[in-house]
């Protein structure tokens, strides 16, 4: 009598692991296209505020010029004059004054 071998039915199990490898593939791409994404957002996002923020610093640096030019006018004559027509609106007699509407 010849010897049968044995052969076992494959399990569904086993059949399908190219289909579970194939889900696991599409849900990493998918993580990774949707953390690149946010990326991209927070990098422009931040981008904007660092233009922002330079363009604040530069009008405190014009800031900061102008109260050391004043500081060192304080008590002059120039200072006193400038006060006079900046808060009081005073000029001088030979000055004509323009209004315009």
């Amino acid at each position: 009598m010849a010897q049968r071998e044995m052969v076992r039915p494959q399990s569904k199990k086993r059949g399908h692991w190219w289909l579970v490898a194939l889900v696991v593939a599409a849900l990493l791409a998918y993580s990774a296209i949707t953390i690149y994404q946010q990326q991209e957002r927070e990098m422009e996002r931040l981008q904007a505020e660092a233009e922002e923020l330079q363009l604040q610093y530069e009008a405190e640096v014009r800031r900061g010029k102008q109260v050391n030019e004043l500081n060192a006018m304080v008590g002059s004559a120039q200072y006193i004059e400038r006060l006079a027509r900046d808060n009081l609106g005073l000029v001088k007699p030979d000055e004509i004054i323009f209004i315009h509407r």
